[in-house]
């Protein structure tokens, strides 16, 4: 028989990359985004960390993974895909 494989996306057990700095131009900052951001450089914001992880990160990395604002997430967290989702590798996934 074959490996059993989970209906669940694979960010929902990881969210490594929730350890990287997400910064991103102001214009994207909705309403909503507002209070979870920072300034970064002349035009960019950066969410809020604590400890080193996004402070939006819930559960542990590597078991239990999930996003605290998923519906309203920022472009770079919407448009980082999870190594073969799409059946393409991203480097940036399996290096986090």
């Amino acid at each position: 028989m074959g490996t059993k494989r989970s209906a669940a996306h694979p960010c929902r057990t990881c969210g490594a990359c929730c350890h990287y700095r997400v910064s991103f131009h102001e214009g994207h900052v909705t309403e909503a985004l507002r209070p979870l951001v920072a300034p970064f450089l002349a035009d960019h914001v950066t969410m809020h960390q604590d400890g080193g992880i996004c402070a939006q990160h819930q559960g542990t990395t590597g078991r239990s993974s999930t996003c605290g604002i998923y519906a309203i997430r920022p472009p770079p967290c919407r448009e980082f895909p999870a190594s073969w989702e799409h059946g393409e590798e991203n480097v940036y996934c399996d290096e986090a």
